[in-house]
């Protein structure tokens, strides 16, 4: 009987996939970024930035953890 290894992110979402959510992440806060210095609306732009920020760290956190997994 053979033992299943553990499974990490890219098994399931696969590299490509992962690689166009970071992307998409980057792009939504360079944008979010640009629109605020361009327009000086700084209210609110903290918010929005961390909405950003938190899930771009822990999809690299998860990749960083996880890639020790590869043979």
């Amino acid at each position: 009987m053979m033992r299943r290894r553990r499974g990490h992110v890219g098994d399931t979402v696969g590299d490509g996939g992962l690689f166009l959510a970071l992307s998409g992440e980057l792009l939504c806060f360079l944008a979010l970024l640009g629109v605020s210095t361009l327009t000086g609306a700084w209210v609110g732009r903290s918010l929005l930035e961390i909405g950003l920020i938190v899930p771009l760290a822990l999809v690299m956190l998860v990749l960083v953890l996880t890639s020790r997994d590869r043979p």
